[in-house]
């Protein structure tokens, strides 16, 4: 007659077996979450990461056609012309990037090894630039002109929503996008081809995404799943 009736205890073994089930589930959910933060990198504060895109800007003179013309974290005026007919590196960082801050000493290293061959320009953004000031003087950068660009005009200009990222500009304004951060070793071999006259284009993109060539130049990159996680492709071509 009691057949119908759980047995004594049943019912707490459940309620245990759910306790348990939320104990272990919670952690497991809490990795999840953090393992999605580190593969996101330097993903911006309030942009998600994005396929790479690696623009020509169609301009002789990188950066002249910002508006406002941007000013460098000195507060001083800048002027696009001094770049005209010279391979430039644009370094996209913000201050509170760790990769951004642990690629201080190749930027070092490289600017110094091409001075007077490829101009370095920082371009500061997503921050305040109390901030910026802490970062290139902590990261000893402060032999480089950097760009504050508080509005993110450049960072539009040249594609950019996560950073660490390159653009590297050849002397008659063609623009390549790297997307994440580089070792110096890599960095000081994008230069020297800048500085040799080769066009480079080097995207980083996850699994399963295509490139194609556009006609005016650009290399435009989809990807089939979310941009910027630990596993990546590089693909790069080089035309002179």
């Amino acid at each position: 007659m009691f057949s119908n009736y759980p047995a004594y205890g049943a019912g707490r073994q459940r309620s245990d077996g759910m306790k348990r089930l939320g104990r272990t589930r919670g952690p497991l959910i809490l990795s999840a979450v953090l393992a999605l933060l580190l593969l996101a990198g330097c993903a911006g504060k309030d942009q998600p990461a994005s396929p790479g895109l690696a623009p020509t800007t169609g301009q002789s003179t990188p950066l002249a056609g910002i508006r406002p013309r941007p000013a460098t974290l000195g507060g001083g005026p800048f002027d696009p012309a001094s770049l005209a007919g010279k391979p430039v590196v644009l370094w996209f960082w913000a201050p509170w990037c760790p990769i951004c801050r642990s690629e201080g000493p190749a930027i070092r290293n490289v600017a110094a090894e091409f001075t007077g061959r490829v101009r370095f320009i920082g371009v500061a953004g997503q921050d305040t630039v109390p901030a910026m000031d802490a970062f290139v003087k902590e990261t000893h950068t402060d032999g480089l002109t950097h760009l504050a660009d508080v509005n993110g005009s450049i960072w539009r200009e040249y594609g950019v929503s996560v950073q660490p990222a390159f653009a590297f500009i050849t002397a008659d304004g063609k623009a390549d996008l790297q997307i994440g951060g580089l070792d110096e070793q890599t960095l000081r071999s994008r230069v020297a081809e800048l500085a040799a006259g080769a066009s480079t284009s080097t995207v980083t993109m996850t699994p399963g995404g295509t490139c194609s060539r556009a006609p005016d130049g650009r290399l435009i990159c989809q990807s089939a799943g979310p941009a910027h996680t630990a596993t990546t492709t590089v693909i790069t071509t080089t035309t002179r």
